[in-house]
């Protein structure tokens, strides 16, 4: 049982990042697309007007500045978990631009798939939509950790709830095109 509770723990704490830097985006109301308006291949754009060089800039600015207040209150995070039998690791401030980065490239990634298959911007396509920027935070955080799949199994588990119920609450307020 603890086993489950501090890998629970450590995916929370893992999320943190991707989650600042997956949030941030929308805040800029962005105008400049990261494809600049080109298509791909296949003749459909390549991402679409919702991938944003600003919004991609706020992403990374989220996420650094989560990493600096997570750096500033490491050691309490910390003695609280050594508490319940576990440590969490630092995450220094450059690693975590690095996972703000790559949780912003699965973000990326995920627009292209959806282009790819011919769903416009908006359009729904689950697990993907909820998963694509977990997948490129674990894709750095493995480069800079050691995380075991059941961290990984409740850090996608844990992101497909709060990113759905996010999401709801960013179109309620306005600052989400779509509920998804």
């Amino acid at each position: 049982m603890q086993e489950i509770i501090s890998n629970f723990w450590l995916a929370v704490y893992f999320l943190i990042i991707p989650f600042a830097a997956n949030a941030f985006p929308p805040l800029s109301k962005g105008r400049i697309p990261i494809d600049r308006g080109k298509l791909f291949v296949d003749g459909r754009r390549i991402l679409g007007d919702g991938k944003t060089v600003e919004g991609f800039v706020f992403g990374m600015a989220g996420g650094i500045m989560f990493t600096y207040i997570l750096s500033k209150m490491y050691d309490a995070i910390n003695i609280t978990a050594l508490s319940f039998g576990f440590s969490v690791p630092r995450i220094e401030l450059w690693q975590g631009a690095v996972v703000a980065f790559f949780s912003l490239l699965g973000d990326v990634a995920g627009s292209f798939i959806k282009r790819r298959v011919g769903l416009e911007r908006g359009a729904k396509f689950p697990v993907l939509d909820q998963l694509d920027f977990v997948v490129g935070a674990v894709v750095a955080y493995v480069l800079f950790f050691k995380i075991s799949l059941l961290t990984i199994f409740f850090m996608c588990a844990i992101a497909f709830v709060i990113h759905r119920a996010g999401n709801i609450v960013g179109f309620v307020i306005k600052v989400k095109r779509v509920p998804w």
